[in-house]
């Protein structure tokens, strides 16, 4: 997994070759969480190229989202998870919890980095669903021999605020105003 040259910017551009890569005219742009903010970013830095967006669980890439989600929604709906992420910290490091999380993940020695992923990789697991089979993060741990990248690719994203200014995907939804643009809004079920 490399971090250098990956940013939103580097990726938007990355899909804009595939795009004139395979020779599409207009494209059907679909992204669920960071996929949408990315989604998002491609369709207002290049409307033309889309026909329209399916996007699903919504992410701006905003500091209040990641707060909800990691700490404010767990604190309301999952309080004994919020309790084991917590208690991995050392107590002076609880009030800031995901930014000490994105600190270790983003630390190159695995002794720090290694136990941070996996914690957070199975916390991400419990919280990605309504009812999750087992609301635990012992339950929910990778094997004990793998460090999943993505907490690493988090911490990447989220240190630097998605690599997005801040409100930036709100200022510039007026791009995706163009009447060959398609709309379709469902609630889920």
């Amino acid at each position: 997994m490399r971090l250098e040259a990956n940013t939103t910017r580097h990726l938007v551009e990355d899909l804009e070759r595939i795009h004139a890569h395979l020779g599409i005219d207009r494209w059907l742009v679909v992204g669920g969480s960071w996929g949408s903010t990315l989604a998002l970013a491609y369709a207002e830095r290049f409307p033309e190229q889309v026909c329209g967006l399916v996007l699903r669980a919504i992410f701006l890439g905003t500091e209040q989202e990641l707060d909800w989600a990691f700490v404010e929604g767990p604190k309301r709906f999952r309080p004994e998870l919020l309790a084991e992420l917590s208690d991995f910290l050392l107590p002076s490091e609880r009030n800031d919890i995901i930014g000490c999380f994105m600190r270790r993940l983003s630390n190159p020695h695995p002794l720090i980095h290694a136990p941070a992923a996996a914690l957070w990789y199975a916390a991400e697991r419990v919280l990605s669903r309504s009812v999750p089979s087992d609301p635990t993060l012992a339950g929910n741990m990778p094997p004990s021999d793998i460090i999943p990248p993505t907490p690493t690719m988090q911490a990447h994203y989220f240190s630097n605020y998605c690599f997005l200014e801040p409100g930036q995907l709100l200022a510039n939804a007026y791009r995706l105003a163009r009447p060959s643009m398609s709309w379709l809004v469902r609630r889920a079920q």
